[in-house]
């Protein structure tokens, strides 16, 4: 007899009835042999010697594999076929039982029966508990399947109770088993803004995936990416470093023109923070000629090109920036038109360059209509709006004082009070309001 027919009689022989109410009840036809007809052959091999009957052992490889398949209605059926199995045999109470209600109740909650899936996960819980205390496998893992149902059913607090038991417990019993379990908590903590909890279990669900499969793995990378976006945003871009080059070598072998721009500019800036200019500057200017390539113009580029024009500035280029300002909002009157958000934050940055350069007038061009466009937009309050206020206050008094030095008392009025209806959307106290009303006292 071949391996798929023996499964087929030991599975049918678990049964008073020979299984045909779960095959009824997964919709699998009129007989094992045809249930199982599509299962890979390896299902049948059991690897390891167990106390449990030879039947049940490949009922529940071939439940895992529909599981696996998302073929529910199938798993669900073999794990209630087999939970009454256990239940005759063992007991409703036995640790055996209970893993397979809490294997039911994780299979309902992916099915979207949301009530009968905490009913039988907590039960499951419950009774481990109960039978096996804080320190076993079972326990670890119909708490994580159980911690899963709280978070989809958005009650956080107790989801992460169960994951960290069940974290404890692996890190105890399985310590190579944590990864899973780790990103979910960690994936719990970055949702309540508490990023600096979630990186140790970060590095340890990355470093445990990464040493399993290799750095470049479908599996390591998402695990990389979050990791390194979280170090990005603590500015612990010592740690980032490593990941982002992974994720750069990744990038390179088999990503898309602006995947490669994104890698290169993202590892770039984190050796610019650790002061490794030479190998930043290569990456950065790379990664903004990729991105030219990638669209047109990408949306990512009037971003990118700001960037390299602030490092532009610092490596003592001027004109160099101010030619990579002027190519960011060519880009963004592109992707976005002359009177949106984009473009008038572009028009800001270009004012405050050029008025740093002491070209006040022409600063001017770009800051008034920067200021009026934000505040039409985004409202007076608006954090991006004030910020554009106080530049083109500070222009106009600086203005202001210039004029009043050469004698123009009538221009320099006119340009305070271009400032106090701009001032207004500063707080009172803002050292620039009375800076104003300084200069309207020797006015």
């Amino acid at each position: 007899m071949d391996l798929r027919n023996e499964a087929a009689k030991r599975i049918a022989d678990l049964f008073g009835d020979g299984g045909h109410g779960v095959l009824a009840e997964g919709q699998l036809g009129d007989s094992w042999v045809l249930a199982l007809a599509a299962v890979p052959e390896q299902r049948f091999l059991l690897p390891t010697q167990s106390l449990h009957p030879v039947g049940e052992r490949l009922l529940s490889r071939v439940r895992d594999y529909w599981a696996a398949s998302q073929e529910l209605r199938k798993a669900v059926a073999a794990t209630r076929g087999l939970v009454r199995v256990r239940t005759v045999r063992l007991g409703a109470s036995h640790p055996d039982t209970l893993i397979e209600l809490g294997a039911l109740g994780a299979l309902a909650d992916r099915a979207g029966r949301n009530e009968d899936a905490g009913r039988m996960l907590s039960q499951a819980f419950q009774g481990l508990r109960e039978t096996l205390g804080g320190r076993d496998m079972r326990v670890a893992i119909v708490a994580g399947n159980l911690a899963l149902h709280f978070m989809r059913n958005g009650e956080p607090e107790q989801a992460e109770q169960l994951l960290i038991l069940a974290h404890r417990i692996r890190r105890d019993l399985a310590p190579k088993t944590t990864g899973v379990v780790a990103a979910q908590l960690a994936d719990l903590y970055l949702r309540s803004d508490r990023a600096e909890q979630a990186v140790p279990l970060l590095v340890e669900a990355h470093t445990l995936t990464r040493d399993r499969f290799g750095p470049l793995h479908a599996r390591t990378v998402p695990k990389a990416r979050v990791l390194a976006a979280v170090l990005t945003q603590l500015t612990r871009y010592g740690q980032a470093e490593p990941v982002l080059r992974d994720l750069h070598q990744h990038a390179q072998a088999t990503g898309t023109e602006e995947q490669k721009a994104e890698a290169s500019f993202d590892l770039g800036m984190a050796l610019r923070r650790i002061e490794r200019y030479e190998e930043a500057y290569r990456l950065l200017e790379q990664a903004v000629a990729s991105t030219k390539r990638a669209g047109d113009p990408h949306p990512a580029l009037p971003e990118r090109l700001t960037a390299w024009s602030r490092i532009t500035l610092e490596r003592r280029r001027p004109d160099e920036a101010e030619g990579l300002l002027k190519e960011a909002l060519e880009a963004e009157v592109r992707l976005h038109g002359e009177g949106s958000v984009e473009v008038a934050v572009r028009y800001a940055e270009l004012g405050k360059f050029v008025a740093d350069r002491g070209r006040f007038a022409e600063a001017m061009g770009w800051l008034d209509p920067a200021a009026s466009l934000l505040k039409g937009k985004l409202g007076p309050e608006h954090p991006i709006t004030v910020l554009a206020a106080e530049n083109l206050v500070e222009l106009l008094v600086l203005q202001a004082r210039e004029v009043f030095a050469r004698g123009g008392r009538a221009e320099a009025k006119e340009l305070l009070g271009h400032a106090e209806q701009w001032g207004k959307l500063l707080d009172k106290k803002h050292p620039l309001n009375r800076q104003l009303t300084d200069a309207q006292r020797q006015r």
